[in-house]
């Protein structure tokens, strides 16, 4: 009979493991911030061992570094960048639900790509990418995704996979043209347990290939070229409610490359990117709870004050050139302070001991 209950008891749990389904309702949401620590890529092999009711053991990875995610409305980043991301009327199928600081790669040395934002939308359908906002060559552009990138199809599930083709080209008059295709090849592979330094989770394993051909012309030299970058595979681990996935290796020709997972804040080794910039906060340590920043903040800049397990403990909107905040309510301890204007994000470590 016990052997009975136990057989019924795992069945049950597999039973419930493979009933995981992703819907637009686990995605992230505006203003929600994450905090992904990297793993050193060595520490991980054969990233691609799944199936069903399978347990992923990632319990021994260790941060090397951290990083913030936020995600920002749109109607707070650069106007610059919203041309096709915040206009329903003109651009139906590039309204952004949120853009997401990120990076680009220096393809050549004569396109200059800085402070990029890409821009996401979410909705019953999917997940996907439609384009991003830079500083190309240090003016403030819009460049939208034809066809779109769809991240994830919804609902999604053990079994299914999908995949989409997807564009961008840039041109700079008179000087150059750069343009992207790609094409996503997206599997469900997986479903069970997955562990990570920061907890265990029931998750889908979505793997997706990426096959992506740059395309450049340099007016000056009157040439151009086409290059097939390395293959890339995504391994993404996602679970109910968790926003972004909690844990993502990727691997570049066939090697791995990066490997990062959602964790609690660690002040140690926070990732100063290109797009973060560190702003001083004084007294530090404050013995009141008064804060001077010492920065030229503009209207409308959001402050976040983070504590030491990543929770969100304080927030406001600051008016233009205001530079004191008032933490009175704060317990004693460490604390991260964020700021959000519509250039930069800035970042500052700070200890209230009263």
């Amino acid at each position: 009979m016990k052997a009975l209950c136990t057989a019924i008891v795992s069945f049950c749990v597999l039973y419930s493991l493979g009933q995981v389904s992703i819907t637009d309702s686990d995605m992230p949401s505006v203003n929600e911030t994450y905090i992904y620590s990297q793993a050193n890529p060595t520490s991980v092999s054969n990233p691609e061992l799944t199936g069903a009711s399978y347990y992923w053991d990632y319990s021994m990875l260790t941060s090397t570094q951290q990083r913030f995610d936020t995600m920002l409305a749109v109607n707070t980043t650069p106007i610059g960048y919203q041309l096709f991301f915040n206009n329903g009327f003109l651009y139906p199928d590039h309204v952004a639900s949120f853009g997401v600081p990120g990076n680009f790669p220096n393809v050549i040395p004569q396109l200059n790509i800085t402070d990029v934002i890409d821009y996401y939308a979410n909705d019953a359908g999917s997940f996907r990418r439609v384009g991003f906002g830079a500083n190309i060559n240090g003016i403030p552009t819009s460049v939208r995704y034809t066809p779109t990138d769809s991240n994830y199809v919804f609902p999604l599930q053990y079994g299914d996979d999908y995949s989409n083709i997807y564009h961008f080209d840039l041109t700079i008059p008179s000087t150059l043209y750069y343009g992207q295709d790609g094409i996503r090849v997206d599997t469900v592979d997986g479903e069970g347990t997955v562990e990570t330094p920061y907890g265990v989770y029931s998750a889908l394993r979505v793997k997706s290939t990426l096959y992506r051909t740059d395309s450049t012309y340099i007016n000056a030299i009157g040439f151009g070229t086409t290059t097939q970058r390395p293959i890339e595979i995504e391994y993404k681990w996602l679970a109910n409610g968790e926003g972004l996935p909690v844990l993502k290796v990727i691997t570049t020709a066939g090697a791995v490359s990066s490997v990062e997972y959602l964790d609690s804040l660690n002040t140690t080794n926070i990732l100063e990117t290109s797009y973060d910039e560190s702003i001083n906060v004084y007294p530090n340590p404050s013995n009141t709870g008064v804060l001077h920043l010492d920065y030229n903040l503009s209207a409308n800049d959001k402050v976040f004050v983070y504590d030491l397990k990543g929770q969100l403990v304080y927030k406001t909107v600051l008016g233009a050139n205001s530079n004191i905040i008032a933490l009175n309510d704060l317990d004693n301890g460490q604390y991260i302070l964020r700021i959000l204007n519509k250039k930069k994000i800035l970042f500052s470590k700070f200890t209230i001991v009263k």
